[in-house]
């Protein structure tokens, strides 16, 4: 398996849909302060009262940062099979996920994971869109961090509901699968290469398996 194939990254589509949904009022939000704050600042219009106007023009600053930050932080959101893990990646956090806690991967049915009736009220416009689609499940021996921290660093719609583990959605989840069970597999060899063969590379072992073929 080459490089280039083994490190693929792969969208993390409910992430992609959330921001681009908040990418615009988050402009218009910023527009509105600043232009109240403009106008305050020179005595066009008598509300809001000075000194709010640096209040009005500082929080029209951050809503246009995070705009901006919309724009690329899709990209920041993807899962990427790895020589050992799996690597998960937000916009604001990174988990890295070794193969050791992971027992199997299984598709998962959205809209059965996720009914309308369990759902929070504030996920459940952007969950609904993906009604009818499969996802990739990845089993846990345990959760890595307490269920209730990768809750508010990751959100509730990236935890399996019935068991430890991870529901990723992402455009191509078969693709996904197939490069985590090559992954996995590859992993579990060099672990079994290593127990029979303490000591010695696994490289060198390979090779000589290579050799005598």
């Amino acid at each position: 398996m080459s490089k280039k194939r083994r490190l693929k990254r792969y969208r993390l589509s409910l992430y992609r849909l959330i921001l681009r949904r908040q990418r615009l009022p988050a402009f218009l939000l910023g527009i509105l302060l600043f232009l109240l704050g403009t106008l305050t600042w020179f005595r066009w219009i008598a509300w809001p009262e000075p000194p709010l106007e640096r209040w009005f023009l500082g929080a029209s600053l951050l809503s246009l940062l995070y705009w901006i930050f919309t724009l690329f932080a899709p990209a920041l959101a993807y899962v990427q099979p790895r020589h050992d893990r799996i690597r998960l990646q937000t916009p604001f956090y990174r988990l890295n996920i070794s193969f050791r806690r992971i027992r199997s991967t299984r598709p998962v049915d959205i809209a059965k994971a996720f009914p309308l009736e369990t759902t929070p009220r504030g996920f459940r416009r952007s969950i609904r869109r993906f009604y009818g689609m499969t996802a990739l499940g990845i089993n846990l021996s345990s959760w890595p961090l307490p269920r209730w921290l990768l809750s508010l660093l990751l959100g509730r719609m990236m935890l399996a509901p019935d068991q430890p583990g991870i529901i990723l959605i992402t455009h191509d989840w078969i693709d996904l699968s197939k490069q985590v069970e090559t992954m996995l597999g590859s992993w579990s060899d060099e672990q079994r290469l290593r127990l029979q063969h303490p000591g010695t590379n696994v490289s060198e072992i390979l090779q000589g398996d290579d050799n005598k073929r």
